[in-house]
């Protein structure tokens, strides 16, 4: 079974009651972050789900609002030392702005005990596949280009 929270749903504007894009998709042992805009570690706290295992995030675009959480995110996280990768997927042009935000800015060549790692997707690919579960990528259109969907998917029993 899956279960999905709902941390942000505004759109490119923030309200006093909806944050930016971010979602948490979580599956058995796996857990993943869906977007992560701005507010994002604020929501997961007052979620109550906390941050162990959030160790995947999959960004649909580059658009600001789906991604400018993720600095202070990557930086909380270094700083406590509690998991060995932290793995971002998306498009190019997703990574680019990815790379610059997490690296040029929140932790600016500062060594992490988690290995931040960035995999560009391409087409329609697997991420993800175990003997029940498969995660799937696959191209979407949207203002720009690099834009992706995802399929969460159980193996037939």
């Amino acid at each position: 079974m899956f279960e999905l929270l709902f941390l942000g749903t505004s759109a490119a504007t923030p309200s006093a009651y909806r944050g930016l894009s971010a979602h948490i998709i979580s599956h058995r042992q796996y857990r993943f972050l869906l977007d992560c805009g701005e507010g994002t570690q604020r929501q997961i706290l007052r979620s109550g789900m906390g941050f162990r295992r959030l160790d995947k995030v999959l960004l649909t675009h580059a658009h600001l609002d789906h991604i400018m959480g993720l600095g202070g995110l990557v930086s909380t996280l270094a700083r406590w030392e509690v998991m060995e990768n932290f793995d971002i997927y998306g498009s190019k042009a997703t990574l680019g702005r990815v790379r610059d935000l997490v690296f040029g800015v929140a932790l600016r060549g500062n060594k992490t005990a988690a290995n931040v790692n960035l995999h560009e997707l391409e087409g329609d690919s697997v991420i993800l596949e175990d003997g029940k579960f498969k995660l799937t990528c696959f191209p979407v259109k949207h203002r720009g280009p690099g834009c992706f969907g995802y399929a969460f998917e159980e193996k037939p029993r």
